[in-house]
């Protein structure tokens, strides 16, 4: 059994792979926009208050058994055939930095629930920005290292669409901008919409 900490880590549970999309032409010049969204729906197979545990089954058969601690605070409001629909985007903003700056970054982190005897509905925005410094690149792969704000290295596909990849070095530094919203909501099969 799985336990969870915040509710929002659901998200590192169930979610399938992200779809990752960037229309048109674009240069870090210019900047440029990598987005990422994905919804996964379930159903509440199994629950027990007492004990926090709730068994979700996805539409294509998959089941996770999970541990809610209290910081979901209207998990009693869950009932057996309700359905937990989990959304998640994220947008990542990056444009070359011509002056040096020295590296900085700020967080914001945003979260609203529904009141206290409803059915459970949680939305989550993060934020993340700051300049980096490129500690890698993979031209044959398209890819970019980089350390972010939080100091964890993260790697970037870039799209065959962004004209100047081969012009970054090393050492380049690049305003990093990344914001992620989750929304978790659970609905009774009866409710209308």
């Amino acid at each position: 059994m799985l336990k969870v900490t915040p509710i929002i880590t659901i998200v590192c549970i169930i979610m399938f792979a992200a779809r990752i999309h960037a229309g048109g032409d674009a240069s870090f010049e210019k900047g440029i926009t990598i987005d990422e969204s994905n919804t996964f729906t379930a159903v509440v197979e199994k629950i027990d208050h007492k004990a926090r545990t709730v068994r979700l089954k996805g539409a294509e058969g998959n089941v996770v058994d999970l541990t809610v601690n209290e910081s979901a605070k209207n998990f009693n409001q869950v009932k057996k055939g309700d359905t937990l629909t989990l959304t998640y985007y994220g947008s990542l903003f990056l444009i070359l930095q011509k002056s040096r700056q020295s590296p900085a970054g700020s967080e914001s982190n945003v979260m609203e629930r529904v009141p206290e005897g409803n059915k459970p509905k949680i939305v989550r925005k993060d934020t993340l920005e700051g300049i980096v410094t490129i500690k890698q690149i993979n031209a044959r792969e398209r890819t970019l290292t980089i350390l972010n704000p939080k100091g964890e290295m993260k790697t970037h596909a870039i799209g065959e669409n962004v004209t100047d990849f081969e012009k970054l070095k090393v050492g380049d530094q690049i305003y990093y901008s990344y914001t992620q919203i989750v929304t978790i909501e659970v609905k009774s099969p009866h409710a209308k919409p």
